[in-house]
């Protein structure tokens, strides 16, 4: 489960209090998920501009496991192949 059984309703609160505690980043795990939070304008800035290329991949989705059929499309696609829909 992962930090599943710390999250509640009020997670705004619940991060706030976390980032006062560890810092402007900090990571979880939802379900067997890694997620990353990144706190601040500069900080978010830093990773979705200036360090795009590593923060833009997107991860496998269960209809993507389940069936075999990879994502496709502007919305479901990720990386190189988003690149190129994105650029047509």
């Amino acid at each position: 489960l992962g930090n599943l059984l710390a999250l509640n309703a009020d997670m705004p609160t619940l991060f706030r209090t976390w980032r006062t505690q560890v810092g402007d980043i900090f990571s979880l795990y939802m379900g067997g998920t890694h997620v990353v939070v990144l706190n601040g304008y500069d900080l978010i800035k830093e990773a979705l501009v200036t360090n795009g290329d590593a923060c833009s991949d997107r991860p496998p989705i269960f209809f993507d496991v389940a069936t075999g059929i990879p994502k496709k499309g502007v919305a479901f696609a990720s990386g190189n192949y988003w690149k190129e829909q994105r650029s047509v």
